[in-house]
């Protein structure tokens, strides 16, 4: 009963404040989500797929294989092929590249979708289902 009365207690000086506050649909501003993935979410969206995106403003495709290959293209066509794997102990991914070997990635979904953190600026990806690259 005396955790009935503190939850009501709570809910009448948090969220009616609140809802008596809240703006209409149409006027309502959508916050910021970001949601950091786990690594079996991480290897859903990875295994054997293809990404979209831009990296510093330049866009790419990048296959992820079931054997932990990745291929890179460019679109003006320059192309390198490393590693990818996602470490379970630190929940993070990670790809391989011959001049920079292991780099890890948090991969996060936003509003607008997945992107990669691990600087100030998230960078952005679609997923397509398979592999999308050509090698």
């Amino acid at each position: 009963m005396i955790c009935r009365a503190i939850l009501v207690a709570l809910f009448s000086l948090v969220a009616l404040p609140l809802w008596a506050n809240s703006t209409t649909p149409t006027e309502e501003a959508e916050l910021p989500v970001i949601v950091r993935l786990t690594p079996e979410q991480m290897g859903t969206v990875f295994f054997g797929n293809t990404i979209k995106g831009s990296w510093d403003g330049k866009p790419f495709m990048q296959f992820f294989s079931r054997r932990g290959d990745t291929y890179f293209v460019t679109e003006d066509g320059n192309m390198e092929q490393g590693n990818w794997r996602i470490n379970a102990f630190t929940g993070r991914f990670e790809i391989w590249w011959e001049q920079t070997g292991w780099v890890s990635y948090r991969v996060i979904m936003t509003n607008q979708g997945f992107a990669w953190s691990n600087r100030s600026l998230p960078e952005p990806f679609t997923v397509m289902e398979g592999q999308q690259v050509e090698w």
